[in-house]
């Protein structure tokens, strides 16, 4: 007797097992996400409690619009601001946000996150982008895409791409004491406009850990700028 008739139920189940198997896993990852983000919420709030931050999930005060001044927020589409702490840090507010937009579409969309840190600097200049070689090239586009370099600092200059309004202001800035601010703690990105400063990364998800690295940047960069030194 054949065993064909046995062997095409089973065969035909197959498929539908694989899909079974499939979807368990994908609900599995959707509930580990949801806890995930759950748990960093969480730390974020008992983060913002200790220093006296407002924490929010949303951008429930439209922070995004005095964002708009910065290259960095015209990148992609559909952007927006989330997990945002507000609070007054060693006599300055200071505002910790995720920023999140889109690049591409259809299939070939990809969503973007980066963890910022924005505040008012003792120092000002009209428009700065201090970012790595090769990275965020497009921001160079606000700009005359002129690469200010540092002759007499060819670390610094190898390290980043410089880009502003006016070269004799930013050079004025970017003090050898800055420079090596930057060098020393491998600073990622800095954008300035007037006082108005903005510390972000490559991109990633805003933590505890990552708050509490943006909050001692930008405290060191503060007595770097009103030339005091860093620690």
């Amino acid at each position: 007797m054949s065993a064909l008739p046995f062997l095409v139920p089973a065969m035909v189940a197959i498929p539908f097992i694989f899909f079974a198997v499939v979807a368990v896993i994908v609900i599995i990852a959707i509930i580990g996400q949801h806890a995930a983000l759950k748990r960093r919420r969480e730390e974020l709030q008992a983060f913002a409690d200790g220093y006296g931050f407002a924490f929010s999930t949303e951008d429930a005060l439209g922070l995004r619009d005095r964002m708009g001044v910065f290259a960095l927020m015209h990148r992609g589409s559909r952007r927006q601001l989330r997990h945002v702490l507000i609070g007054d840090h060693g006599g300055r507010q200071i505002i910790l946000f995720e920023y999140v937009y889109v690049t591409g579409s259809g299939k070939n969309s990809h969503t973007h996150t980066q963890y910022c840190c924005t505040w008012q600097a003792p120092a000002a200049v009209l428009r700065l982008v201090v970012r790595p070689e090769g990275f965020f090239d497009r921001i160079g586009d606000w700009f005359t895409g002129k690469d200010i370099d540092f002759p007499d600092d060819p670390a610094f200059s190898d390290a980043y791409v410089v880009s502003g309004d006016d070269e004799g202001e930013i050079r004025g800035l970017l003090t050898p004491a800055v420079r090596e601010f930057a060098i020393r703690n491998g600073l990622e990105a800095l954008e300035m406009v007037g006082d108005l400063a903005l510390l972000y990364g490559r991109g990633g998800v805003l933590d505890v850990h990552r708050c509490e690295e943006l909050l001692r940047l930008s405290e060191e960069l503060d007595r770097v700028l009103a030339g005091q030194g860093g620690a």
